[in-house]
């Protein structure tokens, strides 16, 4: 009975190790799979011309996005390094983590380019009509 015992267990740690998978899927990445689409925004980058907020950077950890990249920082309230410290994205206690990248932008500049924008966009309307 004691052998019969043993080989039972050695035969159920064998099939628990051959059936798990060694490398652990994040939660987004599984149900990416499984669905055949796109869990919410997983994989997705997210562009801002402003370091967001505390609420808007726990939509994107909420959103399961891949990385932020934003071209000013915003001193007032930025979450990512700006006004936060320790900046929310590195916070282990969260349940999904994501790399953030900043341009570095003042606003004087980030000014400028909005402009620019503006006024492309107006051009554009211009010769559509």
């Amino acid at each position: 009975t004691e052998t019969e015992t043993e080989t039972v267990g050695a035969k159920r740690k064998q099939t628990q190790k051959t059936t798990r998978d060694p490398r652990p899927k994040r939660l987004g990445e599984h149900l990416t799979a499984s669905l055949g689409r796109p869990y919410l925004c997983t994989g997705y980058d997210a562009y801002c011309a402003r370091e967001p907020c505390v609420m808007c950077a726990m939509a994107l950890v909420h959103s399961r996005v891949r990385r932020v990249v934003y071209g000013a920082p915003n001193t007032a309230a930025g979450a990512l390094g700006g006004h936060c410290a320790p900046p929310l994205h590195g916070e282990r206690t969260l349940n999904h983590r994501y790399d953030v990248f900043s341009f570095g932008l003042t606003e004087d500049s980030l000014q400028l380019a909005v402009n620019a924008a503006a006024v492309n966009d107006a051009a554009a309307t211009k010769r559509r009509v």
